[in-house]
């Protein structure tokens, strides 16, 4: 917005006061040239105090507080409220609860599904003597596919499922193999039949495909939901199993491999993509709604050329597709170098309620345009499309 000729000062000062008084927080923007014949914003806030900003979703009460301490008119308070909502709606995760009985719950999603050969009857334990059964491999959502990266490296890895076929349990059980009829605590054996039926199956990985993964013997029916995939690390895990079996895939030879397995403590990096916190990301609301207001933009004549890249097929954030199918947004997945669009910038686009249309079909001719830059943006190769926001025709811009 800062592109098409919203005032800088205004919306960082926007920015810095939605964060309050008793918070120093630096706002700038900084012109960048992505291409010959593109320049674009990118946006840098920054904390000036030893305080971080906060993950924490505040209740509506303070969010409302917060869009009164700005001058925004009712339309654009409106919006920013909507945007706010959303993404509170769809980043909210979820708390532990109390059933009746006061035992706290949680709840997990389910990254793929498990497809073998046992429809009716599985094996107690994976063995090579079930290496003829049939193929066996892991089929995983889409959305999670993008963390299998370098799983190949490794030969074995630990598959936790849930055993949704299990039925209720006691705390003692008696197993049926045991000549002599005694019961042992359920956690004193393996049964599937637990409080929480959760499997784990140690297998050998054959290769990995796209969002796919080909095992060796799993000890699960098909179909079975799959909650977390680990790799098996030789160094780490192989006391009581073959000596021989296994490796340390991309670890192997590494000084922090060697720290875990003498068990010395030390710190891990930060490392991979996190979602903004959300107080920044109410800062981030508020200013493009005083954006919005300071350009005169007519909120009711807001077009969107569609469908929008949100990412590859195998990287992309579910929670930014959740809130366009919420509000009929059409979307499509681009290439491994597409840009993400995130829950954020979903949430902004989604709540004003955009006219969808093709772009060969706009009615207005374009009369300024601008880009918002994001981490991609720094390689010299990227495209910025999906980027570019325009004012199109007199009737969206007052200035």
């Amino acid at each position: 917005m800062i592109g098409l000729g919203a005032s800088e000062h205004g919306i960082a000062q926007a920015i810095k006061n939605a964060f309050g008084e008793d918070r120093l927080i630096d706002v700038h923007t900084h012109l960048e040239f992505p291409s010959d014949d593109q320049t674009g914003a990118r946006l840098h806030i920054i904390p000036l105090d030893d305080q971080d900003l906060s993950d924490h979703l505040f209740d509506h009460e303070s969010t409302q507080a917060i869009i009164e301490r700005f001058g925004l008119k009712a339309e654009y308070a409106n919006y920013a409220r909507q945007a706010i909502e959303l993404l509170r709606e769809v980043l909210q995760t979820p708390k532990a609860i109390k059933t009746e009985n006061q035992v706290e719950t949680i709840s997990l999603p389910i990254i793929g599904r498990a497809f073998t050969p046992y429809k009716h009857k599985a094996p107690y334990q994976p063995s090579s003597g079930n290496s003829q059964d049939g193929d066996f491999y892991i089929q995983l959502s889409p959305q999670f596919a993008y963390g299998l990266h370098a799983l190949d490296t490794f030969s074995h890895i630990y598959v936790l499922s849930y055993l949704n076929r299990s039925e209720s349990f006691d705390l003692k059980v008696k197993p049926p193999w045991r000549e002599k009829i005694e019961a042992y605590g359920v956690f004193a054996t393996r049964s599937p039949n637990r409080p929480n039926p959760i499997g784990l199956t140690r297998t050998r990985l054959i290769r990995v495909t796209d969002n796919r993964i080909y095992t060796g013997q799993l000890d699960l029916f098909n179909e079975t939901p799959i909650l977390d995939i680990k790799p098996f690390i030789h160094s780490l895990d192989a006391d009581g199993y073959d000596q021989e079996e296994g490796n340390d895939g991309w670890l192997a030879g590494s000084e922090h491999l060697e720290l875990h397995r003498l068990g010395i403590p030390h710190e891990h990096p930060v490392v991979g993509e996190k979602s903004e916190p959300f107080d920044l990301m109410v800062a981030m609301i508020i200013g493009a709604a005083w954006g919005l207001q300071d350009l005169g933009i007519d909120l009711q004549t807001i077009q969107c050329t569609a469908p929008i890249e949100i990412g590859s097929e195998y990287r992309f954030d579910p929670s930014t597709q959740k809130i366009l199918e919420l509000h009929q947004i059409p979307y499509q997945f681009g290439s491994d170098q597409s840009a993400l669009v995130y829950p954020l910038g979903a949430a902004i686009l989604a709540a004003l309620s955009p006219k969808i249309v093709v772009l060969d079909r706009l009615q207005h001719e374009v009369t300024r345009s601008a880009i918002g830059l994001d981490q991609q943006a720094r390689d010299p190769s990227y495209k910025p499309e999906g980027l570019k926001l325009s004012l199109i025709g007199k009737s969206l811009a007052q200035k």
